[in-house]
């Protein structure tokens, strides 16, 4: 038996199943946009050092993410914080294409 898993043939059984269209089930499998106010996210702090903090949706916690230092687990934050501190040292080149070389 072969299983149909693709997301349009699960999200037209789902309406099917419901009584309604697909594209309300499409609209509500779509990823919530993070994050989310009270979501935890990792955050670089000056000296390197890896914080964990709330999102409350506030100035501090919007700047932190239009920055780009918003990660959503410590392993994420970990990555950044070795990369960033590499380019400082000089050790990494950022090139157009945005891959890294040494």
């Amino acid at each position: 038996m072969k299983y149909k898993n693709s997301r349009k043939y699960v999200t037209s059984m789902i309406a099917n199943e419901i009584g309604g269209p697909s594209q309300w089930i499409e609209y509500l499998l779509e990823p919530a946009e993070w994050p989310q106010k009270g979501d935890s996210y990792w955050i670089i702090i000056e000296d390197g050092t890896l914080r964990k903090a709330k999102f409350f949706d506030e100035r501090i916690d919007t700047d932190i993410l239009k920055f780009g230092n918003c990660f959503r687990t410590e392993k994420e934050a970990i990555k950044a914080r070795n990369n960033v501190r590499s380019l400082l040292k000089g050790t990494i080149v950022i090139s157009e294409n945005k891959e890294n070389t040494k």
